[in-house]
This record gives C-alpha cells, sequence and structure tokens, in this order.
C-alpha cells in the first residue's frame, strides 16, 4: 500500500476496538491515511489533506514476551 502512495503519506490509527479471548484477541482499527504537503508549497498550501481511509483487521496471540500479531489484513475504503 504505502509503495504506491506519493510524497508525505502519514498513517495514523484510532478508535481501536480489542476482543480478548484468553491468550487470543481480535482487533479492529481505523486507519487515516493523511498526505502531508512538500516543503517547498506556499504556506497557504501547507495543509494536510486526507487522502484514504480503512480498517486494519488483527488476529493478536498473548506469549511470555506480551502480544503479538499473528495476522493483519486491511481494508481501503473506494479500493486502490
Amino acid at each position: 500500500m504505502c509503495r504506491r502512495t506519493p510524497y508525505g503519506i502519514v498513517h495514523v490509527t484510532a478508535d481501536a476496538t480489542v476482543e480478548v479471548d484468553g491468550d487470543r484477541a481480535v482487533q479492529d482499527t481505523t486507519v487515516l491515511v493523511l498526505q502531508r504537503p512538500k516543503p517547498d508549497a506556499a504556506p497557504e498550501e501547507r495543509i494536510s489533506t486526507l487522502f484514504r481511509t480503512g480498517r486494519y483487521h488483527d488476529e493478536l496471540l498473548r506469549t511470555d514476551e506480551g502480544w503479538r500479531f499473528v495476522r493483519r489484513s486491511a481494508s481501503l475504503d473506494g479500493g486502490m
């Protein structure tokens, strides 16, 4: 996903929900992809804009070292 995006991309996750079942858990997270302005942009153009939105769906496992990702899938709104 990140290889196909333009300059200045910022990746933000928010609103995670987690359901724990023993040593396993499922997490769903909103992802926001923002595009930062180029360094040489005029002052009035130095505003980050929302580039994409989507969701992560994660499967997690508790280990002796803490929680670890087993699998992550991503779906972007509007395709890509």
